[in-house]
């Protein structure tokens, strides 16, 4: 039971439903104000009741009445919830921690409420042949089974949760809908989902651009997604327990025991052989930890801190890049050209794997629960991407080109409904995975400018929303959309702040147009006289880190520039402004 005192140790609270007609609430703490709570004689009496969360308790009365109390010092004995869930009687309640749901059974159903919106009905089961009715109800600890016994003696029992299986490749999704069945879809496409019916109750998927493939222990089940429907292709047997696996438009990749395994999906016998490899190979010792396949190239990282690129083309090393700790996970974008992983220490990190000078970038505000990282698929957001947890999703977006050189900046984070694993992200929405067997889209609360942007009317805002929406648009480096805020906004505020950011960004033609809009003729002129610079990396740079009155980071990038002696003016122009 809940006192003020919060801190308070332990559980410290015996309850004993007295004559069926009241609630004893007896602290061992303060054993002499014991609390005795009476309910409303239409209820009829008390039948079964289960505490849960932070102090609430659930009451099944057997007149059918489901009720929701909270021992809370100060709404003690307040009714939070009560609804009539059963017609004649009620006989039983049970509560899944795991699932964050409740359950009552009576006459002849079961109804389930989600805890944490108890008005929504999650589901309603009806057993129609149960005539003489229900009797004890109760889930396994996980919440994957839901057993009920029945007045006639018989036992049934529900799958209330499915392991949550799921994979993305592009804009295709594969994921569990039953024991023995995988769902293949693409929204984005247009295409209709298709259901695969599997062999196995799998405890991996893979999907990719033609094919899907399912598995457990050292098996693999191979299925090709044609036009004329799914058809099976094969099973393989791998040397190992698989951990993951992973497919492109002609190969799969297992990762089982710290080895890849790269090999043909399609194709018999000698060529099949010949087209397969184990990685690493040669004399190479690592043991892998993480591994991903885009269509040119697979990566894996080795928990002794190596990510190796190959060139699945002709299965030669690209590039290697060594880490100071271990490789947790790998997530490379879907061209391969930029790879998020995370270490041994929880920490992110943002690689070019193709580009030989292994230039890495930290990613700022990773929480260190992170457990996967998903690319943006929508083809005009290339550098942006979302790490998820538990709880919620952070939003980056990489931007390679800025007067500061390459760097991640964080843009916020969207809190994910319960249960939820994120599978796709595309245009700011992102496609989850729920307990139940089906997909629930999220709209990502970093990408609001959206709404405003691309269903003009249908959403009223103040000028602070379309402020902060603006600042959205413009750190996702989106500026067709903050184009359209600042022309709403109205203000020269909203012009500024877009002609800053295009100055950072190196876009000197785009701030050219914004710099008119809000009338500052000085610095159209400005940027005018610097249009043909070809040292863009420098040069350019420099001289618009000036013109942000960045004069130190000006200074650094004319010496390192063709024009050094341009350092010197800066030096210069900025003793004058002191008046010496």
């Amino acid at each position: 039971m809940k006192t003020d005192e919060r801190s308070s140790p332990g559980e410290s609270t015996v309850s004993v439903a007295v004559g069926k007609k009241t609630l004893f609430l007896f602290n061992l703490n303060d054993p002499d104000n014991p609390i005795e709570l009476a309910f409303q004689q239409r209820y009829g009496h008390i039948i079964s009741y289960r505490w849960y969360g932070d102090g609430y308790i659930l009451i099944g009365f057997s007149q059918g009445y489901f009720v929701v109390i909270s021992t809370h010092i100060r709404e003690i004995g307040q009714e939070l919830f009560q609804a009539h869930n059963h017609k004649d009687s009620l006989t039983s309640v049970a509560i899944s921690s795991a699932l964050n749901k409740a359950a009552s059974c009576g006459d002849n159903s079961i109804k389930i409420h989600d805890l944490s919106e108890l008005k929504e009905m999650d589901a309603i089961v009806n057993l129609e042949d149960e005539t003489q009715g229900l009797d004890q109800l109760s889930w396994t600890d996980d919440g994957q089974l839901l057993a009920v016994s029945t007045q006639r003696g018989a036992l049934h029992v529900f799958l209330t949760r499915l392991p949550i299986l799921g994979h993305s490749c592009g804009t295709r999704l594969a994921y569990l809908t039953s024991l023995l069945e995988v769902t293949v879809s693409n929204r984005v496409e247009g295409e209709a989902p298709v259901a695969v019916a599997v062999e196995v109750e799998p405890n991996f998927i893979a999907v990719g651009p033609y094919h899907v493939a399912v598995g457990m222990n050292n098996r693999a089940w191979f299925y090709a997604l044609g036009d004329s429907g799914v058809e099976r292709l094969k099973d393989m047997e791998y040397l190992g327990t698989i951990a993951t696996m992973c497919l492109n438009s002609e190969y799969a990749a297992a990762l089982f025991e710290g080895k890849v395994q790269l090999h043909m999906m399609e194709g018999e016998g000698q060529q099949e052989q010949r087209q397969t490899r184990l990685f690493p190979d040669g004399d190479r010792k690592e043991h892998i930890v993480s591994h991903a396949l885009t269509n040119d190239f697979l990566f894996y990282g080795t928990d002794s801190g190596v990510i190796v690129c190959i060139l699945v083309e002709d299965w030669q090393m690209l590039n290697e890049y060594r880490h100071p700790v271990g490789i947790k996970k790998v997530f490379p974008d879907p061209n391969g050209t930029r790879l998020a992983f995370i270490d041994d220490k929880s920490d992110g990190f943002l690689l070019s794997p193709v580009a030989v000078n292994d230039s890495h970038v930290e990613i700022p505000s990773f929480s260190p629960t992170i457990t996967g990282v998903l690319w943006e698929t929508w083809p005009s957001d290339k550098g942006v991407f979302v790490s998820f947890d538990d709880d919620k999703v952070y939003t980056y977006a990489m931007h390679k080109n800025t007067i500061y050189g390459p760097r991640v900046v964080f843009v916020g984070s969207t809190k994910l409904p319960f249960s939820h694993k994120p599978l796709l992200l595309y245009n700011g929405e992102l496609t989850c995975q729920t307990q139940s067997g089906k997909t629930s889209s999220v709209a990502l609360s970093t990408h609001t400018f959206l709404t405003h942007t691309h269903s003009p009317g249908a959403h009223t805002y103040t000028p602070e929303e379309l402020g902060k929406q603006l600042t959205q648009a413009l750190m996702l480096k989106r500026f067709p959309e903050a184009w359209e805020l600042c022309k709403v906004l109205g203000g020269p505020a909203g012009w500024a702040e877009m002609g800053r950011s295009c100055l950072i960004h190196m876009e000197v033609e785009l701030a050219v147009r914004v710099f008119r809009m809000s009338g500052n003729v000085g610095m159209v002129m400005s940027l005018q006289g610097i249009k043909g610079i070809e040292d863009r990396r420098s040069l350019l740079a420099g001289h618009l880190a000036m013109f942000l009155n960045d004069y130190n980071l000006a200074q650094d990038l004319y010496l390192e520039s063709s024009c050094p002696n341009t350092a010197l003016e800066v030096t210069h122009t900025d003793t004058d402004t002191d008046g010496h």
